[in-house]
């Protein structure tokens, strides 16, 4: 199904009318939810960081990567769910970072029952 670029925007333009407030606050949410995790660790490094430091902050900067990967994947989501006529909201983003963690958590808990 092939459409022209002015199809596909003037469907874009319907989309998001008026609704611009949701995909950009889910945007803002997803990029500040990590930057203000990350923050305290970049300031505890210092000049001149020890070993100890670097790790900390080597596991604490993959772990954040791992938490903005789901925000960035609910926000997909959000366009997603209104290109396709389902309510999306900031929470969605939300609800939908839980969810991952929890499937992500599980196959770590279950190796200490072993």
């Amino acid at each position: 199904m092939s459409r022209s670029s002015s199809e596909l925007k003037r469907i874009s333009r319907d989309i998001l009318n008026n609704r611009y407030s949701v995909p950009m606050a889910a945007f803002l949410t997803a990029s500040l939810i990590p930057t203000l995790i990350e923050i305290p660790f970049s300031m505890t490094l210092g000049d001149y960081p020890g070993t100890p430091q670097l790790i900390i902050s080597t596991i604490a900067d993959i772990l954040i990567l791992l938490i903005a990967q789901m925000l960035d994947t609910g926000v997909m989501l959000v366009h997603m769910n209104m290109t396709r006529g389902h309510t999306a909201s900031v929470m969605f983003l939300h609800r939908f970072a839980m969810a991952q963690s929890a499937s992500f958590s599980l196959p770590f808990s279950s190796m200490y029952f072993w």
